[in-house]
Formats: structure tokens, sequence, C-alpha cells
């Protein structure tokens, strides 16, 4: 009737990091990390009260001629106007809640070096950055968030993370060569050696 799901929403508050903000820090140090965390929207449950405002329509077998099933999300969707003030709150507590449990990096890593569910941030030795690697997995994990698709611009940090949370690539990772070119938040980043990224752009 002319009125859509995304105009009845409340929209919350920017929690979200200023995105040159995190790229600037991610720039800071040596090592260089990167993360994104699996399926964040889907990691966060609607309140059953809430269900309602989340309500779609599905044709069984793409039948448009049949009588549609009413279904309702359980949990927050990409698209709607209150999933990133609600996903980013739920990832902030979380930091808050459990992050007493860790070094300070860790927390501080999740409150200011993540935009959306991508993590990006740099330390100065290899030691430091396995250690943060573990940190931020362990207490994001706490929160149902699983942290992911590393990445490093040290090689002796890609080797520490298991298999499984290693970004897909990584074997095709070339460390020795300066000139090669990597994405990180959609802006590409050249060199991939030891030292952190030459210089970013979009």
């Amino acid at each position: 009737m002319g009125v859509s799901l995304n105009a009845l929403l409340l929209q919350g508050p920017d929690l979200a990091n200023n995105l040159i903000g995190v790229l600037l820090r991610f720039r800071t140090e040596k090592v260089a990390l990167q993360g994104d965390i699996e399926s964040m929207f889907y990691q966060v449950k609607v309140p059953l009260k809430d269900r309602n405002l989340l309500r779609f329509l599905w044709w069984p077998n793409g039948d448009m001629n049949s009588e549609p099933e009413v279904y309702r999300m359980t949990v927050h969707i990409f698209g709607a106007t209150s999933s990133p003030s609600v996903c980013n709150f739920a990832l902030r507590q979380t930091a808050q809640n459990y992050g007493n449990q860790f070094e300070p990096q860790v927390a501080e890593t999740i409150l200011n070096n993540i935009y959306v569910d991508d993590c990006l941030v740099s330390t100065e030795s290899d030691e430091k950055a396995i250690s943060l690697v573990d940190g931020v997995r362990s207490l994001c994990t706490k929160g149902g968030f699983n942290m992911t698709k590393w990445t490093s611009t040290s090689s002796t940090v890609v080797k520490s993370i298991p298999d499984k949370s290693r970004t897909k690539n990584t074997n095709q990772l070339d460390f020795e060569n300066e000139s090669s070119i990597e994405r990180a938040l959609g802006v590409s980043c050249k060199g991939h050696g030891i030292n952190i990224f030459t210089y970013c752009y979009g």
C-alpha cells in the first residue's frame, strides 16, 4: 500500500567507526592485520516481540499463483534500516562486557578498528599481532561473533592462524614483493612485504 518496512523502522544511533579513522589507524604500525566477522547481522537475534516487524512472504517452488507462506526473521538482516545500529551495539557491548578479561588492546581493537564487519588494525611486532588475533577471536566468540578471514602483512602471523580462520587466498600472497596489490575495505593497498602497506588509494 505504498509503505515500506524500512520507512517504519527506527534507524537508531550511528555507532559505526569513522572509515577514514579506521584506515589511518590501520597504517600506524609495522604489522598489519585484517579480519572479518562472519555473517555479522545474522549473529544478532531479534527479540520475540519485534519479529512481526520482519515478516516476509514466501511462495513455495516459486509458484506465485499459490498462497504465500508467512515467515518472520529471527535474526537481523542486511538492508533493514535498524540492523547496522543494533548489530554494532551488540558488538560494542560484547567488548565492554568481556574486555577486562583480555589485554586492553583487544577491546580497543573491537571498539575502534572495526568498520561494519571488517577489522583493520596494526601492531609493532609479529608477537603482538599473534596475541591480538587470538584475543580478538576469543573476545568476539563470547558475544556469539566469529572473527575470521584473517590475513596479515607478516607470513609468520598468517602461519600462526588456524587454516579455517584465514582468508582463502593466503597461499597466494607474495610477502617478498613490495609492489603486490591487496585490498582493504574497497581500497587498494600496494606493498605486502613485512612493512605496512606502502600506500592506499581508492
